[in-house]
């Protein structure tokens, strides 16, 4: 960035400040605003531009000398770029753990279900012997009645 005013220079860390903790709240997992171009983009689309000799531009931000009047803010965005990493790496982690957790506790439910139904079928089998065990003796008790009386 070519020599500018003190008060061109504050009033474009002041934009850029501004930019960069509207577009951090604007700003989600999926999607993360804050950019070198969209933080110079925004910041030079605020009111303030109008008494800046030239615009902010995305090379100013990128300049790496420790002497570039963007130093700080550039350091800000790119750590709060690596803190959405380092949360979507942390959210992904654990969503994996509980689809896990979530797939065991399905197969231990399967198994559960299936012995269930296994112990239901077979208390279904026992009980219709049992009915035809009270049928046959209801009938042997019939006939012993019947044999009686004659």
């Amino acid at each position: 960035m070519a020599r500018i005013s003190k008060e061109e220079r504050n009033s474009k860390l002041e934009a850029l400040w501004e930019a960069f903790h509207i577009l951090k709240e604007e700003s989600t997992l999926k999607y993360n605003k804050v950019t070198l171009a969209n933080i110079c983009e925004y910041a030079n689309s605020l009111p303030t531009n109008k008494l800046w000799g030239s615009m902010i531009s995305e090379q100013s931000l990128k300049n790496k000398t420790d002497n570039n009047f963007a130093k700080d803010i550039r350091d800000a965005i790119l750590a709060f770029k690596k803190e959405i990493l380092n949360v979507k790496s942390t959210t992904t982690k654990k969503i994996e753990d509980d689809i896990k957790k979530q797939k065991l506790t399905i197969e231990n439910l399967t198994i559960t279900i299936t012995e269930l139904l296994h112990n239901e079928i077979e208390l279904k089998t026992r009980l219709m012997e049992k009915d035809k065990t009270i049928t046959r003796l209801k009938e042997e008790i019939e006939l012993l009645r019947f044999t009686k009386d004659n």
